[in-house]
């Protein structure tokens, strides 16, 4: 059990933590962190990318000074544009459209830093999202459903059944990739309650869910959905 709860009229409750993101997130971000956070830049402009998936990364390791060469010497700012090349059977350009990363170049900003005199690499990001917005957070218990039914989630929810505590806390860091944009946008700018909260899992008679970057935290329980602020002590 990761805590007890000790109430003051001497109850003591069960209590699980664990966060949820969408598969492959955790990677990327690492990877990002430690390993893939710039790339060499062989060009004369400053160059950007944003990727989506793990996966891609140690292609575009691979690939990135020859697209960044060729992309230089016909004036392409965005290689996932160029279907000229694609259509000419540059295998480079063919992977890069097949991939979640995009390439940005900037011409109008040369890669050496005068100010700082140095060479600007190629700095690589998390790509980022968009969409509709939920305005009336209708999606919200759908969304927190599919993120209670991930693996890692069930085994804390099986951890807390064979707890012999009556009251039972699982509470839920959700990632802004583990749940729809339009959900995670509203939630972090909308003053909205979401009409309903997803069901009690097994046993759990608390849920708390915090998404970063919202003003909110939720519980769930036999009673319903409640928010909470957390800037403001209740």
């Amino acid at each position: 059990m990761d805590a007890l709860l000790h109430y003051s009229d001497g109850r003591i409750a069960a209590m699980e933590v664990t966060s949820a993101a969408a598969e492959g997130q955790r990677q990327l971000y690492a990877l990002l962190t430690k390993r893939y956070e710039t790339l060499p830049n062989p060009g004369t402009w400053t160059w950007s990318a944003t990727v989506g998936s793990p996966r891609d990364l140690p292609e575009l390791a691979e690939r990135c000074e020859r697209i960044i060469l060729t992309c230089e010497a016909r004036g392409v700012r965005n290689p996932r544009y160029a279907y000229d090349l694609y259509f000419a059977g540059d295998p480079d350009i063919a992977w890069l459209i097949g991939s979640t990363v995009d390439l940005h170049g900037s011409p109008e900003l040369p890669k050496w830093d005068d100010e700082k005199k140095r060479e600007r690499p190629l700095f690589v990001t998390q790509g980022g999202r968009g969409g509709t917005v939920d305005e009336t957070l209708s999606g919200f218990a759908t969304a927190m459903e599919a993120v209670i039914a991930q693996d890692h989630v069930q085994k804390r929810i099986a951890k807390l059944a064979a707890s012999k505590h009556v009251e039972k806390h699982l509470f839920i860091v959700v990632d802004d990739s583990a749940v729809p944009f339009e959900v995670f946008y509203a939630l972090t700018t909308r003053d909205v309650l979401p009409p309903t909260g997803p069901a009690l899992p097994g046993s759990v008679t608390h849920l708390w869910l915090l998404v970063p970057f919202s003003p909110w935290l939720f519980l769930v329980t036999d009673d319903g959905l409640t928010r909470h602020n957390r800037s403001t002590p209740e």
